[in-house]
């Protein structure tokens, strides 16, 4: 009776995750999952420059981590900040726009912009991974001085280290601007800097999400999967073997060297970034629509954000 009802659990949580088809790629021994964290399910002010009321509408990628398990089991990770440009796509754009034309499109902005392809990727919104963390008894992370990011809700009061619960867990891998407090005075942190601290927090919490979720007993698993699952899209399949490997891997992510272009928002790895992906193993010649690369064709549109 009870496999009969885990194997029941199990379905009613996969009937509600939002499953999609991407291109296939080539064969590879080792496999690339794309995470991502959507900014959809995030409550915003009215006076947010990205605020709709429509809980339907397109979602930016805010948080990227590339993951490469490798045949034997070993595993690398590398944060992606989200104002890497894509390139093969149509006009140069961000990955965290490219999302909003859906996670195909992601996939092929991270080949045209990193050289980087990916087998499958999982898109989590704000109010799955909040639950998802919650669901596990939050995260523990270490903190060298108090932070706080007024613009994503995060106050953390104290140093060193301390457990988070989803929704600060959530607004620290969002935080583009933390001030840290330094002998009393609040110090506020320039857009580059903000960018790196960004993707180097996306890196460490979601590492410890896929910890905790290696070490929970099964009814916590299956609370955790139930409360992520809706939020949840995944495209190119996923296998619970392989969640299992992923879980009991160890991983600790690197951040993607960038520098900025134009003087803006936009970055690219050049060849320090390049040389950090291959350095973890990740394979950098993908180029979208090459022959004999992807077999990707170009999108029959350039996207519009």
């Amino acid at each position: 009776m009870l496999t009969l009802l885990s194997g029941l659990g199990a379905w009613a949580v996969l009937a509600r995750v939002d499953w999609i088809e991407l291109a296939p790629r080539d064969l590879d021994p080792d496999t690339v999952y794309l995470f991502v964290g959507a900014d959809a399910g995030i409550a915003r002010d009215p006076s947010d420059v990205q605020y709709t009321e429509d809980a339907d509408a397109p979602a930016r990628a805010d948080v990227l981590l590339l993951v490469r398990l490798g045949a034997s089991g070993e595993a690398s990770a590398v944060s992606v900040p989200r104002d890497v440009v894509a390139t093969g796509i149509g006009r140069p754009i961000r990955l965290a726009l490219t999302l909003l034309d859906g996670p195909q499109l992601l996939v092929d902005g991270v080949c045209g912009g990193l050289g980087v392809e990916v087998d499958r990727v999982v898109v989590i919104d704000g109010r799955g991974f909040a639950e998802l963390v919650d669901a596990v008894g939050g995260i523990e992370v270490d903190v060298s001085a108090p932070l706080r990011d007024p613009a994503a809700e995060l106050r953390l009061d104290e140093a060193g280290l301390q457990r988070l619960d989803g929704a600060t867990a959530l607004a620290l891998v969002r935080s583009r601007h933390a001030e840290t407090l330094v002998d009393g005075t609040w110090v506020a942190q320039d857009e580059a800097g903000g960018a790196v601290d960004r993707a180097a927090w996306a890196g460490l919490v979601l590492d410890r999400v896929r910890a905790a979720i290696g070490d929970a007993a099964p009814w916590t698993l299956a609370r955790a999967a139930w409360a992520a699952s809706s939020g949840v899209t995944i495209g190119g399949g996923l296998h619970p073997v392989e969640l299992l490997r992923l879980a009991s891997a160890d991983v600790a992510p690197s951040v993607l060297p960038t520098r900025t272009i134009g003087g803006g928002l936009p970055r690219v790895p050049g060849d320090e970034g390049e040389a950090v992906l291959r350095e973890a193993g990740f394979d950098t010649g993908c180029r979208v629509g090459a022959a004999g690369a992807t077999g990707r064709a170009h999108p029959s549109h350039a996207p519009t954000g």
